[in-house]
């Protein structure tokens, strides 16, 4: 603490009278002096100073407190990370060291100090401070000195339900108290031992599971999109091209559109609420790292395929053969759809497993599975479609050529027509007359 003193030098403080103190210096020179010589400006400002003093020094006071230490990661999850069937506030006492100071998502997070004690009327062990930098690294180093766990030193026997008392200043308000650190003991060094009372905040938080809701809204954006909509409308693409009229472009184009849109709304969730690409996490190569790195490389051919659309070579006509440039953007575009399709089923398996409740885990994975069920439907689907048309137009075709077929040996009747292409369609079974900014979607 820093305590500053202003003293104002007068005739009176030499005076042979003995001085009552500073207030009567300041009584004294008042009276010795004329009324015109006051300064009033001049003594609001040092009372101003010695004011803002005095106050500094009361918000700056000690803060000593013995609670649980948590990590952000389970508290916004909501429940135990290595035991997912328990809330995190409600069973601190079963958090354990290892998710503590070993898994990075919870090592990287903040550290909360949350209390003994669950809060009246409630079975919610609260957040009471939350711990700054230094003081989170010294709970980490007692934690991994006094617990058991990977990185642990091996010589304590704590397992579960880490706490401890810290010591600190606080440097601000809200719930939980931004705590300023100087010290972090063991539990069973008290406040009372170290010469302080237990300051319980007057204010204390007891939100947990905020990750819930964007985890679930995200999830179940990307099953609709990814796992319904945009694979349905690849396959539409490649197996509804027998109906005439372009069906199958219009059908596609809507319904990518459609996913693309919910698609890009859950991945801007994720890139606001989620931090898989923290330090650490690459090396450590967790299953959130590689959802987050694959998350992003299907995101990017998803959103890139309407561009890539725009930009098609124009289709041959019948007869006409494929330039170059229509041959390599149909491997570029096909190629980059069928994978990311692909892909994506494998990245919203890895996302069904964050689901921190177990019963709403199971009800993502249900969903999952029945999004595949759907998909595999429509492709069966489109199949019979084909095998039927495909079947009716074999039957007519061959009508067709057995009531041209001459009578009697003589030759085919002149003028009698080959059998047309289905109209609407080029060489490539692309529709025609359409635009290319008509392939945005």
């Amino acid at each position: 603490f820093f305590f500053f003193f202003f003293f104002q030098a007068e005739d009176g403080i030499r005076d042979a009278q003995e001085s009552r103190g500073l207030g009567d210096v300041y009584k004294r020179q008042v009276s010795t002096q004329s009324t015109g010589d006051l300064l009033p400006t001049q003594m609001s400002f040092q009372h101003s100073l010695l004011l803002a003093c005095l106050l500094g020094t009361a918000t700056a006071q000690t803060v000593c407190y013995t609670g649980y230490v948590m990590d952000m990661y389970c508290i916004e999850r909501g429940t135990l990370l290595d035991q997912a069937s328990l809330t995190t506030l409600e069973h601190p006492a079963d958090h354990s060291v290892h998710c503590l100071v070993d898994v990075p998502a919870c090592e990287h997070s903040d550290y909360n100090i949350l209390t003994l004690s669950p809060s009246q009327g409630s079975s919610t062990h609260c957040r009471a401070y939350k711990l700054d930098s230094y003081g989170k690294g010294l709970a980490v180093d007692l934690a991994r000195s006094v617990g058991i766990c990977s990185t642990c030193a091996n010589t304590g026997s704590i397992s579960q339900g880490f706490s401890a008392t810290v010591v600190g200043t606080a440097t601000g308000t809200g719930a939980p108290v931004p705590l300023a650190v100087s010290a972090v003991h063991q539990s069973s060094v008290t406040c009372a031992s170290l010469g302080f009372s237990d300051t319980v905040p007057t204010e204390v938080n007891c939100a947990q599971g905020q990750y819930q809701d964007y985890i679930y809204a995200h999830g179940a954006l990307m099953i609709t999109s990814w796992g319904v909509l945009l694979p349905c409308g690849v396959l539409i693409a490649k197996f509804l091209k027998h109906r005439e009229g372009a069906l199958w472009f219009k059908i596609h184009r809507v319904n990518q559109c459609v996913g693309l849109v919910l698609c890009f709304i859950g991945f801007v969730l994720a890139l606001y609420r989620f931090d898989v690409f923290f330090s650490g996490a690459k090396v450590d190569a967790t299953s959130s790292y590689i959802h987050g790195v694959f998350g992003i490389i299907v995101m990017s051919i998803g959103l890139l395929q309407p561009f890539n659309a725009i930009l098609r070579p124009h289709a041959p006509e019948e007869g006409e053969t494929k330039t170059t440039p229509r041959l390599v953007w149909e491997i570029l575009h096909k190629g980059a759809g069928w994978f990311a399709a692909v892909t994506a089923f494998y990245v919203m398996y890895l996302g069904t497993t964050f689901v921190p409740v177990p019963d709403d885990k199971t009800s993502f994975q249900t969903a999952y599975f029945c999004a595949i069920a759907l998909v595999i439907l429509v492709l069966v689907g489109l199949l019979l479609d084909k095998w039927r048309h495909d079947r009716t137009t074999s039957k007519t075709t061959a009508v067709e050529l057995h009531e041209a077929e001459p009578t009697g040996g003589d030759e085919a009747a002149p003028g009698a027509a080959e059998p047309a292409a289905a109209p609407g369609k080029g060489a490539d079974d692309e529709p025609a007359g359409v635009k290319a900014e008509d392939a945005l979607c």
